[in-house]
């Protein structure tokens, strides 16, 4: 038989092991929390993309619509397991020498998908994208 020091140092073991890989699962999560696009100050323009019955359309985001579309993607947490779902709505954004894209994904449930630079994320709501920017090509 095992002797019972044995077992309640083996019991503390894994209950070191368990709380520890909590810790670092909890500080993975809430370091990926982040809003993945600049500032709304810093967007000198903005164009969304998006499908209708005939074919892909453009539009040019005026500035007092940038802020709130920028917000949709706030508070959103990078996505390491991302599904393979059609574009929706894709954003360009234009600031001083650069140009960031995001490419929208309609999931069906749950938070909304989005893609900035290659980089994936879940944040905002299909509901949100759809009423925000989906909004520009009825």
């Amino acid at each position: 038989t095992v002797p019972k020091k044995r077992i309640i140092l083996l019991v503390g073991v894994i209950m070191a092991v368990s709380v520890v890989c909590w810790l670092l699962t909890r500080t993975y999560e809430q370091s990926w929390r982040t809003n993945p696009l600049p500032a709304p100050a810093d967007i000198t323009g903005m164009r969304v993309g998006g499908q209708t019955a005939n074919g892909w359309k453009v539009k040019i985001v005026s500035k007092e619509q940038i802020g709130p579309i920028v917000s949709l993607f706030h508070d959103s947490q990078a996505d390491p397991w991302p599904k393979k779902w059609l574009v929706a709505y894709w954003v360009e954004l234009e600031m001083a020498g650069q140009k960031v894209e995001v490419h929208v994904y309609l999931t069906g449930n749950g938070p909304g998908a989005f893609r900035v630079n290659g980089k994936y994320f879940r944040g905002g709501t299909d509901k949100a994208f759809e009423d925000r920017i989906g909004g520009f090509f009825r």
